[in-house]
């Protein structure tokens, strides 16, 4: 081969097969740095100069919400401050709805253009009643009401109501518990089952006249019986029965009563009956008979 010839070959094919690698994607290379220099590059820093003005944007109209929010507080607190004022100006002496007496420590409660005042007393019994409602001996808490509207009270009423009646020196446990739980009477039922199920098993055994109180003590007493082996016949039973319906005060009564108490309590806590418990009440049971000689309880056998 001559050496013109030569010299028209091409260097690509006259190089070895890595150089020709090598020239090929450096020149691929070059191409595609151009081609993003020219269209992706100018795009990306379009977009993040938006972005930025975007995030700029996004800062003021924060600051612009904030600072009218804050006015709108401002001038809500005012509104109210007046129209509190008005109300308390226009306000006359109140008649308390229970004792129908005037009330001495007021908690006032605010509605709309209405001012309602209660007595301090009167109002935290009434809340705790309603938070320790119970249905045979069922825990069942209800939100509490404005006995002038039969409305529940709102949550800023509630929290108004909490520290009025902190200020005045009447507060129960229950209500303490209820704001705990955010005044929300599904929470308050859950966290504090327990407590409450107590409660409402000592209101229906201090309820003396009442037959879910007269049953539930007889089935600890036949629960004591099996467990000690006495031997509770229907005479016994029947003597039991009547002396808690018509002398539920006598000591052998109440003690069964206190016992029954102490033993729910102990199983509702997970702690099982006490041997002590069950000790007391076989105790008490060997008097039976004594109670069958009270006058009482002879008319009330008689008439059965």
């Amino acid at each position: 081969m001559s050496s013109k010839e030569h010299a028209s070959i091409p260097l690509l094919f006259t190089c070895p097969s890595s150089y020709a690698h090598i020239f090929l994607e450096k020149s691929l290379e070059k191409r595609l740095q151009k081609l993003y220099d020219e269209y992706q590059l100018p795009i990306r820093k379009k977009r993040m100069r938006l972005e930025a003005e975007t995030k700029v944007v996004k800062q003021d109209l924060y600051e612009l919400y904030i600072y009218e929010m804050r006015i709108r507080w401002q001038f809500k607190r005012l509104l109210m401050l007046y129209r509190t004022y008005i109300l308390n100006k226009k306000a006359e002496p109140v008649i308390d709805l229970v004792t129908l007496q005037a009330v001495e420590k007021p908690i006032y409660i605010y509605d709309k253009n209405r001012r309602y005042a209660f007595e301090a007393k009167t109002l935290s019994q009434s809340i705790t009643s309603s938070l320790l409602h119970q249905s045979a001996s069922f825990a069942q808490p209800l939100d509490p009401k404005n006995v002038y509207t039969n409305k529940y009270f709102t949550y800023a009423q509630l929290v108004s109501i909490y520290y009025q009646l902190q200020s005045y020196g009447y507060m129960s446990s229950a209500i303490s518990l209820f704001k705990e739980a955010d005044f929300r009477i599904a929470r308050f039922l859950s966290v504090n089952y327990r407590f409450l199920t107590i409660k409402a098993i000592k209101y229906q055994l201090d309820k003396t006249d009442s037959e879910d109180s007269i049953e539930m003590i007889i089935n600890f007493i036949e629960t004591v019986a099996d467990t000690t082996g006495f031997n509770l016949t229907d005479r016994k039973r029947n003597i039991l029965t009547a002396a808690l319906e018509v002398i539920p005060n006598h000591p052998i009564t109440a003690g069964l009563r206190c016992l029954t108490y102490a033993d729910l309590e102990s199983d509702i806590m997970g702690n099982g009956t006490s041997p002590f418990i069950t000790l007391s009440a076989s105790r008490l049971l060997d008097q039976i008979f004594t109670l069958s000689f009270h006058p009482k309880v002879i008319e009330k056998l008689s008439s059965i």
